[in-house]
C-alpha cells in the first residue's frame, strides 16, 4: 500500500509521495507497504513508516521537521519527530549494529538518509529472499492477530 500523501520538499520543491516500489541502496520501499532493509523485512507503525519513507525517497537531500510533520499528516512537535527518528534508528540497529544512515542536521532542524550500497548474497540479490520472508511474516501476523477465544 503506497502512501497517498502529496508533499513538497522545502529545499528542492520536488514532489514526495504517490510512488510505487522504490529502491535506494540497501533499502527498498515496496508498494505493499513493506520496508526491505539489508535482506530483512522491517515492519513499522504508520507514523514511523512515513518518516522512513520521506527520508529515503528524498535520496540524501535534507528533509526539515516541518516537511516530515506535513508528510505524516499529523500535528506533531519537534520533540515527537525526534522520538520517531530515535525509534527508527533502534529498529534498524537490530539488523545492522553499526547503523548510521539517518543524519541529524543540527541547526537546520532537518534529517537526511545517507546512501549505503545494497548487500548482495552470492549470486542472489536480496529481493529473491523477500518472498520467503514475506510468507513467514504473513503467517506470524495471522498467528498473532487471531481473535481471542472466549470460553
Amino acid at each position: 500500500m503506497t502512501s497517498s500523501h502529496q508533499s513538497v520538499c522545502q529545499v528542492c520543491r520536488s514532489k514526495i509521495g504517490n510512488y510505487s516500489d522504490f529502491r535506494w541502496g540497501n533499502i527498498s520501499l515496496l508498494d505493499t507497504g513493506d520496508i526491505l532493509f539489508n535482506n530483512h523485512i522491517s515492519i513499522f507503525p504508520a507514523s514511523l513508516h512515513a518518516v522512513v519513507e520521506i527520508l529515503v525517497r528524498s535520496k540524501g537531500r535534507s528533509v526539515t521537521r516541518n516537511t516530515i510533520a506535513e508528510f505524516i499528516d499529523k500535528d506533531v512537535n519537534d520533540e515527537t519527530i525526534t522520538k520517531y527518528v530515535e525509534r527508527i534508528r533502534r529498529r534498524f540497529l537490530k539488523f545492522q549494529p553499526n547503523f548510521n544512515q539517518i543524519r541529524c542536521l543540527k541547526g537546520f532542524g532537518a534529517y537526511r538518509w545517507e546512501y549505503a550500497p545494497a548487500i548482495e548474497r552470492g549470486q542472489t540479490h536480496y529481493y529473491s529472499d523477500f518472498l520467503s520472508q514475506r510468507s513467514e511474516n504473513t503467517l506470524l501476523f495471522s498467528l498473532y492477530n487471531r481473535p481471542a477465544i472466549s470460553n
